[in-house]
């Protein structure tokens, strides 16, 4: 598969062993979608994608699908990355899928096919505290209220990798983004209050830069743990600090179970946070789409 993607690839283009390869089609209740466009929405320079003819054959003449549906893209820098399709009749949410150098990541988009889930949202620190919220897929500009009982069932485009939503409740606590399994039935919204983060960097002495986002944990387990973003990811006046289970800094250089970690000053973008237990050398890796509007909230369990 990879030398028949790399066959249809842009002469243009210039590929390393770092590239990566997406591949995958585009259906609609099960079957192939004919002139469906492809968007890959994460990278510095807009890719054209490749599209396969009738015979399976890349054809870089092809504007859309054909009736097999298949579309590929190559080269694209290792990492998080998404992509989003439709065919005039309608559009898929943004999907957002990791990829690795050298491997073909599979990504299958399925168009007007809806799951549902149900999505809890409660104060972070006060978990049976429900709030009442409005729950958006990112990039839209309406979504689903969750009434002050704090639980509803919100529905969403299927298909395969991971499903990125905001939920905004209210003045009082941050707008909070969730990047999670699209196949996810249970969707918890821990919701940050705004005071919490402002005193953290009031007892910091910490501004935040204006146009940089933030990230929020909470870890569970028995280990303890270091956080690190990746070097693609780090700025200069980006910082982390934990915090204990009753959202109290620590001032310690690793993270307690059952509390968390703060990374101010994340650049926009696609970003990869590592989360290190202590006593292995494997990483847990977290993607997450960062914005100066949202505070990205990341949950693991290390057991």
């Amino acid at each position: 598969m990879r030398a028949l993607i790399k066959a249809g690839a842009p002469t243009e283009m210039n590929a390393d062993r770092s590239s990566a390869y997406i591949w995958g089609k585009i259906t609609r209740g099960g079957s192939t979608v004919a002139g469906a466009k492809v968007d890959l929405m994460t990278t510095d320079r807009k890719m054209k994608p490749i599209y396969f003819n009738k015979l399976g054959m890349p054809d870089p003449t092809l504007q859309t699908t054909t009736s097999n549906g298949l579309y590929a893209f190559f080269p694209v820098p290792a990492g998080a990355h998404a992509i989003q399709a439709g065919d005039g009749h309608g559009i898929t949410e943004p999907n957002l899928f990791p990829t690795d150098a050298q491997t073909v990541t599979q990504v299958d988009l399925e168009l007007k096919v809806t799951q549902a889930a149900k999505v809890r949202v409660f104060d972070a620190f006060k978990t049976d505290f429900p709030l009442a919220s409005e729950v958006i897929s990112a990039g839209r500009t309406r979504g689903a209220m969750v009434p002050r009982e704090g639980q509803a069932k919100v529905t969403f485009t299927g298909g395969t990798g991971l499903l990125v939503l905001d939920s905004d409740a209210g003045n009082s606590y941050d707008r909070v983004r969730l990047t999670v399994p699209r196949d996810s039935r249970v969707i918890d919204f821990p919701m940050i209050q705004t005071g919490w983060i402002d005193g953290l960097l009031g007892s910091l002495r910490l501004n935040r830069e204006a146009g940089s986002g933030m990230i929020v944990g909470f870890v569970r387990g028995t280990s303890l743990y270091r956080v690190a973003l990746d070097e693609k990811s780090v700025s200069q006046t980006s910082r982390v600090v934990y915090f204990n289970a009753q959202g109290q800094l620590t001032r310690n250089q690793y993270g307690e179970t059952g509390g968390g970690f703060v990374i101010f000053n994340v650049p926009t973008g696609f970003r990869t946070v590592l989360i290190q237990p202590s006593g292995t050398t494997k990483a847990l890796g977290a993607a997450v789409l960062v914005d100066s509007s949202v505070t990205n909230v990341i949950s693991k369990n290390l057991q």
